[in-house]
This record gives structure tokens, sequence and C-alpha cells, in this order.
């Protein structure tokens, strides 16, 4: 299940897996992709997460159960055969009967209280993404949740961030085309002191530009180019430069 460029993707059972049981949240730290949200807002919607993650029922139960049905079955097999007991012929086969019965239901039972989960975690999905206002939307997807599925299919659970408008990422910028110019936002990044211009890579080439007077690192600004007809685009900060105003010469250092 991928996500497109800039996106981030939360995978909580993977479709790899050749033993299934619990679904797991192992991401913690916030995709860049949602740099607009709060980190506070972030940590409360990710404790609700895994608040909800922890609440799964184990898919390897009702596999248990009938494997320790004929557990049961090759001990009074083998009882029989020391003699020890003597049960009827049809015993055997009726033991292993209740125990596919239980797995089974045990089976629907764990489908259905995890499938009320999956729809606690697209509510909280949901209110995510209301909380970016139309910057991201937060998908959970799943495949194969279901009772029935293909043979050797597995479960698959995942938590996608995709970008749907420019996300300013620091050190990045993102090109947005408009009629006969692009306007591109610049986030400035952490420079040496003195450091007026930046070479940012575009998506005509590289350009110099001058980073406004008053801006602190983290803050954006905005350029203007001659409109390509590309998708946003994201383009990281290649090489800064010194300055110095000099009426007679202007001297520059690399960083």
């Amino acid at each position: 299940m991928a996500v497109p460029p800039g996106g981030a993707l939360f995978e909580l059972m993977s479709g790899d897996e050749c033993i299934q049981t619990l679904p797991t949240l192992t991401d913690v730290d916030k995709p860049p992709c949602l740099s607009m949200l709060d980190d506070s807002k972030w940590r409360s919607w990710h404790a609700e997460l895994s608040e909800v993650v922890a609440q799964y029922w184990n898919m390897a139960i009702p596999i248990a159960v009938p494997i320790f049905g004929f557990l049961v079955v090759v001990a009074v097999a083998v009882l029989q055969f020391a003699e020890v007991v003597t049960p009827p012929i049809w015993l055997l086969p009726a033991l292993i009967v209740p125990f596919v019965l239980i797995s089974f239901l045990l089976h629907c039972i764990i489908v259905g209280k995890n499938e009320e989960l999956d729809e606690q975690i697209r509510e909280l999905c949901a209110k995510l993404s209301s909380s970016t206002e139309g910057a991201v939307k937060v998908e959970y997807r799943t495949r194969w949740t279901g009772l029935c599925k293909p043979k050797r299919a597995r479960t698959e659970r995942d938590i996608a961030f995709v970008p749907l408008t420019a996300v300013s990422v620091p050190g990045a910028v993102s090109a947005v085309s408009v009629p006969n110019t692009v306007m591109l936002t610049v986030t400035v990044p952490q420079l040496e002191p003195g450091v007026n211009q930046i070479q940012i890579q575009t998506p005509s080439g590289t350009q110099i530009v001058s980073i406004p007077p008053g801006l602190s690192p983290g803050q954006t600004f905005t350029v203007q180019q001659h409109a390509i007809l590309v998708p946003v685009v994201q383009a990281q900060v290649v090489e800064a430069k010194v300055v110095q105003v000099d009426d007679d010469a202007k001297v520059s250092n690399q960083v």
C-alpha cells in the first residue's frame, strides 16, 4: 500500500507475515507532512490510536484450538495402542469435531471484534484529517479483514498520510503552478551568522535567492519563477552563500 512522495505509512499489520497475531504500532514520530499540526495534538491522537490498537484480539487463537484437539486425539490413540483404554472406533473422529466448531466460532468472534476496532481507527483518521484543514488526508487502509479471503491471502492494516497540498518541510522548497508563473515557498534552513543567500534546486534547475531581512530558520518566503507544468515538487537546499555588501567587490563563502 504505497503513498505519494511526501507522505508516510504506518504499518500495523503486514501481509508478509507467515503467522499473523496482533496489529502493532511501532511508529511514534510525527510524519514530516504533518508539520502544520501541533505536537500536543499529535501526541494526544497517537495515544488514542495506541489504546485502540492494544485492544485487538489475537488472530492466532482459532488456529491453536484445532492443534490442541489434534494432540488430544493423538493422546487417546496412544493410550488405545497401549491398551490402557479401549474407546469405540467412532470416538477419535468425533473428538475432532468440537474443536473444529470451537475454532470457527472463535474466528467469527475475533473477526467481528477486530472489525469494530477498525471502525474506531477510521474515525480517528478522519478526526486527524480534519485537524490538518485539508492539507493531509489520513486514510486507514485494510485488506482481507473479513471471515472469507482467498487462499494464502494475508490481512493488512496500514495508516497512510497523503498530502493533498504543498506542505512546508524544513529545508525544502515546494512549487505550485499558476498561470505563467510558479510561486516557490522556501523554508529558511539553519545557517551560519551573516548568510543571506541560499542556492535552491527548482524544477528548472538551481537558483540563488536572497533571504528577506528579519526571517529566522523555519520561517518561509516566496520567490517567483516562470511556470513549468509539473505537480507539487520538493527540493532540498543544496548550498548557502554569505554575501558581504561592498561597493567594489562581493565576497562569497560556502557553508
